[in-house]
C-alpha cells in the first residue's frame, strides 16, 4: 500500500482527538487533577483553523496554508509551543485578527495546548467530507 493512497479529512482528525481527550481526562483523573477539554471548544479551534484557511483561499494564495499547515505540525510535533504561537502570531497579525484564547491560555499546559493546536491544523486542512 502507497502513502498516495491514504486519505483523511478533519473529521478524521477530529474523531481521533476526542478519542485522545478522553484518554487525557483519564490520565489527568488517575493523578488527581482535572481536564477541561470540551468537545465544542476543540470544533472551535478547528473552525479558527477554518478561518485562516478561507482567509488564504480568498485574499491569498491558497498553497500558503499548506506551508503553514506543514510548519505548525512541526513546531507541535517538535513540542514547542512557543514556535507554534510565534508563527500563529505572525499569521494572526497580518490578517489583522485576534489569536484564539484557548491557545494562548493553555500555553503552560503541554498537553491541553497540543489538543487544541492540532484542533486548529485541522481546520487548516481543508473541507469535511460534508462539504463544510
Amino acid at each position: 500500500s502507497q502513502s498516495s493512497n491514504i486519505r483523511f479529512n478533519q473529521s478524521h482528525i477530529m474523531a481521533l482527538l476526542n478519542v485522545n481527550t478522553l484518554f487525557l481526562k483519564e490520565l489527568f483523573r488517575e493523578e488527581g487533577q482535572e481536564v477541561d477539554i470540551k468537545k465544542e471548544d476543540l470544533a472551535s479551534m478547528r473552525g479558527a483553523g477554518v478561518h485562516v484557511l478561507k482567509y488564504y483561499q480568498k485574499h491569498e494564495n491558497a498553497n500558503k496554508a499548506n506551508a503553514l499547515t506543514y510548519k505548525l505540525l512541526q513546531a507541535i510535533n517538535s513540542s514547542n509551543p512557543e514556535k507554534f504561537m510565534a508563527i500563529l502570531l505572525s499569521v494572526y497579525a497580518s490578517q489583522h485578527q485576534l489569536v484564539p484564547s484557548r491557545l494562548i491560555n493553555n500555553l503552560d499546559q503541554p498537553e491541553i495546548f497540543k489538543q487544541y493546536a492540532l484542533a486548529f491544523v485541522a481546520g487548516l486542512i481543508g473541507k469535511n467530507e460534508k462539504g463544510e
